[in-house]
């Protein structure tokens, strides 16, 4: 991929505060009401006597169009910019929880969450490629707080999701979300368009195929697809297998949201931090600590069960995976042209998608075949793995 030259650097834009305004406050904001429905949904099913399996399909059936609207998002912010796909996306979220918010029906939530899957394919590539424009020079520092606002957002997401509907009821709730979701919007609009950006040439049909000889012949945009995979394992058993877990060990709903909270906290540190731990080790010892923390944090598990040990361990893994998700972010921006910034980054970013719909399958088959202490620790030890084969790894990807 040609790297950005001097010229394209030199490209006048608005000054760097405004467009970082810009797109800080439009992920904050937009990701906050995402997270705000990923909680209180599910819970507003079961109020209304909906069945856990309506609920399951409701909610994980519909994400798997994330493999297609990635792709599409990443191609439509090369082709139009990112910042015009951000305000789509936007408006769609928008839409999706007003009509969350005045329907009872299964099949209308079924509908929603679709376009919800579509909405947010749209928004995560396209908030990430217009970040990675504002200023080159300092991508690294930029994309690293990117991930703090984005952990920061999670963390808002999930706390007001569970107390407003608590104290105040769903209607509140879901109103709460929908206006972060139009305060978004504004952002969005209000957002500068940047002059180093550049829109690729040709039709959709083009940009697509485009987007796949990246996915397939982009040996580094490969190992930004394998650290994605990495990053989303956390992620998905927050979702899915930790709760139950806690539950397991006797620890009650207050102390398990604590346990969830600790790890987006410890990603929103690492992220602040990223800038100045990657000059100081570099890309390997990046990838390798990252890697091998998460390995140990889920080797160590089954070996605590007290909540201060407990909370040691999530810290690390938080840590392991803010790292190992700025990082991934940087590859698909270091190894893509200006013009294929979009596809790069929906191409790693398909990554976590494969990792949210594996994992938990995968995990609960294991934990019936085995247990939960043993499927952990085999998780922790591939990781351990994947973290000693760093070397060969970074040579077959051909990192610069």
């Amino acid at each position: 991929m040609s790297p950005i030259t001097t010229n394209q650097l030199s490209t006048k834009g608005p000054p760097v505060i405004y467009p970082l305004i810009g797109v800080y406050g439009n992920l904050f904001l937009c990701n906050a009401s995402l997270m705000i429905i990923l909680i209180i949904l599910p819970l507003r099913m079961l109020d209304l006597g909906f069945s856990e399996v309506d609920i399951g399909i409701v909610v994980g059936v519909p994400m798997t169009l994330q493999f297609i609207a990635r792709p599409i998002g990443g191609g439509l912010s090369d082709r139009f910019g990112g910042r015009s796909v951000l305000i789509a996306s936007s408006i769609g979220v928008t839409i999706v929880i007003l009509i969350i918010m005045f329907s009872t029906s299964f099949w209308v939530y079924f509908f929603a969450q679709v376009l919800r899957s579509l909405a947010t394919g749209l928004f995560r590539p396209s908030t990430k490629s217009y970040a990675s424009f504002i200023d080159p020079l300092n991508s690294t520092s930029i994309l690293g707080r990117h991930t703090s606002v984005t952990a920061a957002s999670d963390i808002l997401g999930v706390v007001a999701g569970g107390y407003l509907v608590l104290y105040a009821g769903f209607d509140i709730a879901f109103g709460t979300s929908a206006v972060f979701a139009f305060s978004a919007v504004i952002f969005s609009v209000l957002m500068p368009v940047l002059g180093l950006e550049e829109r690729q040439n040709g039709n959709f049909g083009a940009i697509m195929r485009n987007f796949l000889r990246l996915l397939l012949t982009n040996r580094p945009l490969f190992l930004g697809f394998l650290c994605a995979f990495v990053v989303a394992i956390p992620f998905a058993l927050i979702g899915s297998f930790y709760p139950v877990y806690f539950k397991k060990l006797g620890f009650d709903e207050g102390t398990i949201g604590i346990l969830g909270s600790v790890i987006t906290g410890s990603i929103l540190v690492s992220g602040l931090m990223f800038g100045r731990l990657f000059s100081m080790l570099g890309p390997k010892w990046i990838f390798a600590g990252g890697v091998l923390g998460l390995g140990m944090a889920f080797s160590l598990i089954q070996m605590v069960n007290s909540p201060f040990s407990l909370f040691a361990l999530m810290i690390l893994t938080g840590s392991a995976t803010g790292v190992l998700d700025v990082f991934r972010n940087i590859i698909s921006s270091d190894h893509s042209s200006v013009h294929e910034r979009g596809s790069a980054l929906a191409a790693t970013g398909l990554g976590f998608v494969a990792s949210t719909v594996i994992i938990p399958v995968a995990f609960g088959i294991a934990v019936q075949r085995f247990s939960y202490e043993t499927t952990f620790f085999l998780l922790g030890l591939l990781l351990i793995v994947l973290g000693l084969l760093t070397k060969p790894l970074f040579s077959w990807a051909r990192y610069r």
